[in-house]
Formats: structure tokens, sequence, C-alpha cells
């Protein structure tokens, strides 16, 4: 081989030289990236992964109130439909009682006007009976007696 030729070949390798060390300083680069990548995930990780726990437990209590509150509000609608329930049955039982007061009322003064007027009632045996004003009863023999009283008086 000639001089120039070897001149040639040296050049050459001492450019793939350079190319190689490029190279390494390149991977070298690149791995300290990945290694400061890796750290810095490591270190997220580290700071997260509590958080995630902290949330998780929060989010387990929330759905245990939640839970609470559902059975609380469920027993406190089961309460107020007893209680529109009972409502209803004593609004019924106040109008039944009104109309009974109010039949009642209408009953006494029929009484009253009764009371005022002897009533004569004939029972089975053909015996007369009657009440005077005063309410108390009198037989058909009693009766005649007052009346023939009455006459002679």
């Amino acid at each position: 081989m000639k001089a120039n030729e070897l001149n040639e070949v040296a050049r050459r390798l001492k450019e793939l030289e350079c190319i190689v060390e490029s190279q390494k300083d390149d991977i070298e680069i690149a791995e300290h990236k990945a290694e400061s990548a890796e750290e810095k995930n490591t270190k997220e990780v580290e700071f997260l992964d509590p958080r995630v726990e902290g949330l998780e437990i929060s989010l387990n209590q929330a759905t245990v109130e939640k839970l609470a509150s559902a059975k609380n509000i469920n027993i406190k609608t089961s309460f107020i439909m007893d209680l529109v329930t009972q409502l209803a049955i004593e609004r019924g039982s106040t109008k039944r009682m009104f109309c009974l007061a109010k039949q009642n009322k209408s009953l006494i003064s029929k009484l009253e006007s009764t009371k005022e007027q002897p009533s004569i009632n004939v029972l089975e045996a053909g015996v007369a009976t009657a009440t005077d004003s005063s309410g108390e009863l009198q037989t058909e023999s009693s009766l005649k007696s007052s009346s023939d009283q009455r006459v002679t008086s």
C-alpha cells in the first residue's frame, strides 16, 4: 500500500473513532437522562403513593357516609309516611266525630222537645204506659187514678 492509501485509511480510521466517541457520548447522555428520569419518577411515585392511599381512604369514608345518609333518609321517609298515614286516619276520625257531634246535637234537641210532651206507649198485653214531663213512667192504672183525682178536685 502506498503512503497515500495509508494516510487515507488512517484518516478514515480517525473519523470512525470520532464517530464511535461521539456515539459513546450520546449513549452516556441518554443513560444519564434515563437515570435522572427514573429517579424523578421514583420520587414522584414515593410522593404520590401516600396521597393516593389517603384519597382511597377518603373515598371509602365518603361511601360509608353516603350509605349511612341513605339509610337515615330511608328511615325518616318511612317515619314521615307513617305520620302522613296517621294524620289521614286522624282526619277521618275527626270528620266522623264532627258528624257524630252534629247528629248528637240534633238528637238532643229532639229529645228535649219530646220531654215537654208526654209520650204514650202501648205494650203487647194492651197495657198503656206513659212518661210525663218529669220522665217518670206511669202505667194505665196510675194514669186512671191521677185523672180521677183531677176530676174530683
